[in-house]
């Protein structure tokens, strides 16, 4: 567990590498960019990092966790779980998109995934149970669900907006309106193929 003192000098770190976000592309800071703007020595820094790209991870994980706390704790409200993702994402818009059109692209594709996958898992299972269809095809609709608004989020971060939805709630609406719609099919036509296999 990490100390007061550890916490606020890791902190420190990643809020200068935040700061040096807004205003340049990852693959163009360097450490000691980021040692001096946080009067971290650089002996520190690789105390408890690797490299930048480590960094860039825990400071990511570390702005959107409480925003997404998916690990162990309530999931079944997908909605405003997205609103709150896609308002701290607006929020720091410009420093995403450099991130998602950089080398750190990695990082946020694997923490947005990571964390949605529970809310959406939960979102599904309101519609489709177990003993409706194979697990192998319910893990791969938990997969391309996931996929989908993972690529939802992403786009709309790229191009402010998907065709023309730039307001999140809409957004958001848009989504479960679509997935609804079809989720209502999918075990009447996974039965059907079924049916014509057997």
């Amino acid at each position: 567990m990490q100390n007061n003192a550890t916490k606020r000098t890791i902190n420190l770190l990643a809020d200068s590498l935040k700061n040096l976000l807004n205003v340049k592309e990852i693959n163009k800071i360097t450490i000691n960019e980021i040692t001096k703007d946080s009067g971290v020595n650089r002996q520190t820094f690789y105390y408890h990092f690797h490299d930048i790209y480590e960094l860039c991870s825990y400071m990511i994980e570390r702005d959107l966790q409480e925003l997404m706390p998916s690990r162990g704790n309530d999931v079944t409200d997908w909605k405003n779980a997205m609103i709150t993702l896609l308002e701290y994402l607006e929020e720091n818009k410009n420093l995403y998109k450099r991130l998602i059109l950089t080398e750190g692209s990695f990082y946020i594709n694997q923490f947005i995934h990571d964390n949605l996958k529970p809310y959406v898992k939960a979102y599904i299972t309101r519609y489709i149970k177990p003993t409706n269809i194979t697990s192998e095809y319910l893990e791969f609709l938990y997969g391309y669900y996931t996929a989908s608004f993972h690529g939802c989020i992403i786009d709309w971060i790229l191009f402010d907006g998907i065709k023309n939805v730039a307001d999140k709630n809409e957004l958001v609406d848009l989504i479960d309106i679509t997935v609804e719609g079809s989720l209502e099919h999918i075990v009447e036509r996974f039965e059907g193929k079924k049916d014509t296999t057997v």
